[in-house]
């Protein structure tokens, strides 16, 4: 796993970064089986997207919409529905965001 931050958000771009990521990792885009993306058109466009890209270069890596995703914004749309869970959910960020600021103020 890795966190790389670009500049841009085009398909080039993420591209090259997830291509930097496998090198470092080791690893080879011809062993791809699957890819997983959320909607994004810069990742999942069929024609230009990042998933095309791969495509190209790999025909095992067939393209799969994250299903954990798309479940996670259904699971929000419905909170902000229900206002107990809404108001709870948002009680525990304040509290872990308050944490994580306690935490920080006190190793400075």
């Amino acid at each position: 796993m890795a966190i790389t931050i670009t500049a841009e958000t085009d398909s080039a771009t993420l591209l090259k970064a997830i291509n930097d990521v496998l090198l470092r990792l080791c690893l080879s885009l011809n062993d791809c089986r699957r890819q997983c993306y959320d909607g994004a058109s810069n990742m999942a466009g069929r024609l230009t997207g990042v998933q095309a890209m791969i495509l190209d270069r790999c025909s095992k890596a067939l393209y799969v919409h994250c299903s954990a995703h798309s479940l996670n914004l259904a699971v929000q749309d419905a909170t902000r529905c229900v206002s107990l869970i809404r108001d709870t959910t948002d009680l525990v960020k304040d509290l872990t965001t308050r944490c994580k600021n306690l935490a920080r103020s006190s190793c400075a």
